[in-house]
This record gives C-alpha cells, structure tokens and sequence, in this order.
C-alpha cells in the first residue's frame, strides 16, 4: 500500500475515477441471456468491489497511518479511532455493494428494509468526514512539526469538500514529505 504515498496525483485521479466507473456498473447490465450470473460475471463484480476498496479506502489508511508515524512528540493524535473509523467504512462498504447489487436482496430482505440502511449511511457520511478531518490535521502537523488548530488545517479541511479533485493539491504534498523517507509497511 505504500504507492499511495508516492503515487503521481494524476493517476491517483484516474484510478479513483475509474473505481467509481466501476462501481456503476450494474450486474443486471452483465446477464447472459438465461438469466443467470455466469462465472466471469461474478469474479468481475467482486474484483470491482475489491479494486474500489482498495483505491477508495486504501489511500486514507496509508496515508494517515503513514504520516502518523512521522509526527513530532509533542503532537498527541487518537490513532485507534482513526483505524475503527476506517474499519466501519470497510465494513460499511462491502455491505452497500452487497445490498446494492441485489446479492442480499435475493435472499428474501426486502425492498422495505432499505429505509434502515439510513442510519449507517450516516454513520459512514460522519466517518468519512472524521477521515478527511484525520488527514487534514496530521498532514499539517507533519508539516509544521508542532501541534496545530483548526486555523493551521481549515484549508486542507475544506479542500477534502471536493474530493477527488483535492487530491491533485494534497498528494504533491504528501509526495515531498515521503519523498526521500523510508516507509515501513
């Protein structure tokens, strides 16, 4: 995973754009004449799914992890909630594709159930916001060397409001800090 640290911001774009493509894709759209999901169809769906995954949720972990490690002392930040945060939105993840590509809904839940999907999409919307806020006040702690307020972190924070396209700002910056550094996976 360390190629998200070191990754050019354009194909860091690109492979964020072309795992939401993906995820458009309908399996409804991949039924061979019969019916029925085919071999092929269904290792293209869970690689689609694992793709997204790791490009859409494998770029926060290593660069919060990551960056984690290279904070001054004196920086104090909850590492733990940032993991458990990350592990809900996996969870969260795989569940939403499941539900969405009709893999759970087969199996007898019903369409009525999806009004109680509600409440753990917001949960994952506060999650991923927690995520953005993470990356933002550690990067400019990195940065810094010092603890920093909301005032250091406000501009990082409010690009992550046009995600992906902040990514052509921020991983230039996260490029020169591990550009010479050694990373431990």
């Amino acid at each position: 995973m360390k190629v998200f640290l070191r990754i050019n911001n354009k194909q860091l774009f690109c492979a964020i754009i072309v795992s939401i493509v993906l995820l458009q894709v309908s399996p409804n759209s991949l039924l061979d004449g019969s019916g029925d999901l085919s071999i092929g169809t269904v290792l293209f769906l869970v690689l689609r799914c694992f793709f997204a995954l790791i490009v859409l949720l494998g770029w926060p972990y290593t660069v919060g992890i990551n960056l984690y490690r290279k904070l001054p002392n004196t920086v104090k930040m909850n590492i733990r909630v940032f993991k458990i945060v990350l592990g809900y939105l996996s969870v969260y993840f795989v569940a939403f594709i499941l539900l969405s590509d009709g893999v759970l809904l087969d199996s007898g839940v019903s369409d009525f159930s999806e009004m109680y999907l509600f409440p753990f999409h917001l949960v994952s919307m506060i999650c991923l916001a927690y995520c953005f806020y993470f990356i933002s006040e550690i990067l400019r702690s990195v940065e810094l060397q010092q603890p920093v307020v909301l005032d250091d972190y406000k501009y990082y924070l409010f690009l992550f409001l046009f995600y992906p396209f902040t990514l052509w700002y921020i991983q230039q910056r996260i490029n020169k800090i591990f550009e010479d550094a050694t990373i431990v996976e």
